[in-house]
């Protein structure tokens, strides 16, 4: 059997299992479409995994509904450290750190900067600046399960959105919505959908 040949077969069996679902009253597998609420200003978080320099395919999206001001927040691995001038990158995003950024270790035990490695898991709490800098507010090394995984988390207001390719951006960083992403909406009181 040729190549194009089992698609053809592949196609029709997948049309034929599409239709037996339907016809039996089960939901057909459909795609998910890109969210209307995702607009620039809107704020989400995101799980996913990191596929490239400030890109994310999400698997998780929370939309935040109940517009109430929280910091940005940004989770994955340290990819430098300098610790002359007090920064880290994270999936290329440079985080800043001050005197009164609250620095803590996997116990939430108080550490200094000296403590932060390149191939750490850590969690930021901040505000992303107009440079592009998330400026931080808390540091916190995650425990070493986590460390080297590819997963990232995101969490802020949406700066700009781009349907016809479903991705949008966050932090500075794009994030990709695809068939398998999971989208819940954050109720007032704090549940999801």
């Amino acid at each position: 059997m040729t190549r194009s040949g089992s698609t053809i077969v592949g196609r029709r069996a997948l049309f034929v299992a599409v239709s037996a679902a339907w016809l039996c009253g089960m939901a057909a597998p459909t795609l998910a479409a890109f969210p209307g609420e995702l607009k620039a200003g809107t704020r989400v978080e995101v799980k996913g995994r990191l596929v490239g320099p400030r890109a994310v395919a999400a698997d998780l999206i929370e939309i935040d509904t109940r517009q109430e001001e929280e910091e940005d927040g940004l989770g994955g691995v340290i990819e430098s450290v300098d610790a002359t001038a007090k920064t880290l990158a994270v999936m290329g995003i440079k985080i800043s750190t001050a005197d009164e950024t609250a620095l803590a270790g996997e116990s939430r035990e108080p550490i200094v900067f000296a403590d932060f490695k390149q191939g750490q898991w850590i969690s930021v709490d901040g505000t992303l600046g107009a440079d592009g800098v998330l400026k931080a507010s808390e540091v916190r090394i995650k425990p070493s399960k986590q460390r080297g995984s590819r997963e990232t988390k995101l969490e802020g207001r949406v700066s700009q959105v781009d349907g016809t390719r479903h991705t949008f951006t966050l932090l500075g960083a794009t994030v990709t919505v695809t068939p398998q992403t999971q989208i819940v909406k954050k109720r007032p009181g704090g549940g999801g959908q």
